[in-house]
């Protein structure tokens, strides 16, 4: 959902993923000069997040399984 987000709006799916002003403030400077490189830098942090989010749950499995300390 917030990949379709960067692309419709790439400062408010920046903002959603990250919740800090400095990397929206970035993103919308971009989004002004030049459409493009804002939903590059959207994609980017989103997909990031989510990555991130993905091998935290992996961990999180792992610990609970007991297979890494």
């Amino acid at each position: 959902m917030l990949t379709l987000l960067a692309l419709a709006c790439p400062p408010l799916a920046v903002w959603s993923s990250e919740k800090r002003s400095g990397p929206t403030l970035v993103n919308l400077a971009l989004t002004l000069l030049l459409y493009v490189p804002g939903v590059i830098h959207a994609w980017r942090i989103v997909e990031r997040r989510l990555v991130a989010h993905r091998y935290e749950r992996l961990w999180q499995y792992l610990e609970r399984q007991a297979l890494v300390r």
